[in-house]
């Protein structure tokens, strides 16, 4: 008869062994992607070898959807990559957009520290017996 504790143990043995080849997975069509796939999917990316080692981590986590559109692309089912000027405004914006986010974030986050740092707590401790 199984314990709760050796089916929490399984399964958690489980998703560790599925994590696990996900990633290796994942590690494999980065590494495929980047040296023979980045160049025909993206004409921006031929010479920018900072940005493969930037989107490394991604292609990781996200190898079936580069996988699919990798090979539509290959075969021609999608539609040709498109061209640099529209990368280049499209990462214009993104980077506007990243600015405006962060300054916001950290505004909000300075403005509540002032709040919880105030006034501190009056706590006494007790002494350990």
């Amino acid at each position: 008869m199984l314990h709760a504790a050796d089916i929490t143990l399984q399964v958690s043995q489980g998703l560790l062994a599925f994590c696990s080849a996900y990633v290796l997975v994942g590690a494999f069509v980065a590494f495929a992607f980047i040296t023979f796939g980045l160049d025909g999917v993206d004409a921006a990316a031929r010479e920018a070898y900072g940005f493969r080692i930037l989107i490394y981590p991604g292609l990781v986590l996200l190898w079936p959807l580069v996988v699919w559109r990798w090979w539509s692309i290959v075969n021609g089912a999608s539609d040709k990559p498109r061209p640099v000027a529209q990368h280049a405004r499209l990462h214009a914006f993104a980077w506007i957009c990243l600015v405006v986010m962060i300054s916001s974030l950290l505004g909000i986050a300075l403005f509540q520290s002032h709040a919880v740092i105030s006034k501190p707590a009056n706590t006494r401790l007790e002494k350990p017996q």
